[in-house]
């Protein structure tokens, strides 16, 4: 199967996050129809067939129908059926900067999220860059390779059968953005201010 290695590191990720993984298709879920819309495109760009459909007023699927793509991933990535906790991140695929960041890139906009947030007595408005995920060396691989790139990332602590993290101070906050960074298109908005 041929797939540009920067997209497939990106989409394995998002996949692992997000996505849905049976023997004959693979479902990722937004609320948002363009993020959707965006991952259907760069399927399309890579030959692999998807289909769009609203499921609920506020929830959007898009399927994957390709056993040659699932078991794709399945031998290079190890990903699996429905099996979250044990998900092992392809070290040895992500030597490449580029191919890493995508990587990243695709864990964040599966798991992660960015706010404004008030600060209560100034009433100053900052940004803040928050991840979790129920896979605790995911987390932990993640924060790592932030703090490698000299941004300043909280402790990890567990909430709700969740392992999280987030970045605060506006100088790594604004790093993020700049080097990292979203794709989906309703996060990609705050890289734009920065």
């Amino acid at each position: 199967m041929k797939i540009n290695q920067t997209d497939l590191a990106y989409l394995t990720a998002l996949i692992s996050g997000d996505g849905t993984v049976t023997k004959y298709y693979i479902r990722i879920s937004d609320k948002h129809k363009k993020n959707l819309q965006y991952i259907k495109l760069l399927l399309k760009n890579n030959n692999i067939k998807s289909y769009l459909k609203r499921e609920k007023p506020r929830k959007f699927i898009l399927e994957i129908n390709s056993r040659k793509f699932i078991e794709y991933l399945d031998i290079m990535f190890g990903i699996k059926q429905g099996i979250k906790k044990k998900i092992i991140i392809p070290k040895n695929n992500l030597t490449l900067f580029k191919i890493k960041k995508a990587y990243m890139q695709g864990w964040f906009d599966a798991e992660g999220y960015i706010e404004n947030w008030k600060k209560p007595k100034t009433k100053k408005i900052y940004l803040r860059v928050h991840f979790g995920c129920k896979n605790r060396n995911v987390v932990l691989w993640l924060k790592k390779e932030l703090e490698r790139l000299n941004m300043k990332v909280s402790k990890v602590w567990f909430n709700s059968k969740t392992y999280r993290f987030q970045i605060g101070q506006q100088e790594s906050v604004n790093a993020f953005l700049k080097i990292i960074g979203f794709r989906y298109p309703t996060k990609t908005v705050f890289s734009r201010t920065v």
